[in-house]
């Protein structure tokens, strides 16, 4: 029990990095400067620590979910799309990406892409 804690206490503070629910290696502490960030309104430098973590790290699902995300919030929707599509091609079973696929889809009016996203979402379980 201790050691859990201990382990869930080190993921959480970034002092270590974790693997996410698809096995892949998170740096929680990069995730971290990415929230600052963009909490902070600095948009590019957000996106810049994400792709400078994808250089590092190669794609992940977590990483392209952020990243589409950061690219929302500078109204690139466009890129938000190949972002996730990008990602899906590596991790096909992330309902997560295919939730925001959907939801970019749907804002850009491509009406069958965002049903056909979203129910792909749904039938994994998002």
């Amino acid at each position: 029990m201790k050691r859990t804690v201990l382990i869930l206490f080190l993921c959480a503070s970034g002092l270590v990095a974790c693997k996410d629910d698809t096995g892949t290696t998170v740096d929680t502490a990069a995730f971290q400067r990415w929230e600052e960030l963009r909490g902070q309104g600095d948009l590019a430098g957000a996106r810049a620590e994400l792709e400078a973590l994808r250089a590092r790290q190669g794609n992940d699902p977590e990483l392209a979910f952020r990243l589409g995300v950061t690219l929302e919030d500078m109204d690139d929707l466009a890129k938000a799309v190949v972002t996730y599509k990008d990602a899906l091609k590596s991790f096909p079973e992330s309902g997560k990406l295919w939730l925001a696929l959907g939801r970019d889809y749907r804002a850009l009016k491509r009406w069958d892409k965002a049903r056909d996203a979203l129910l792909k979402a749904r039938e994994l379980g998002v």
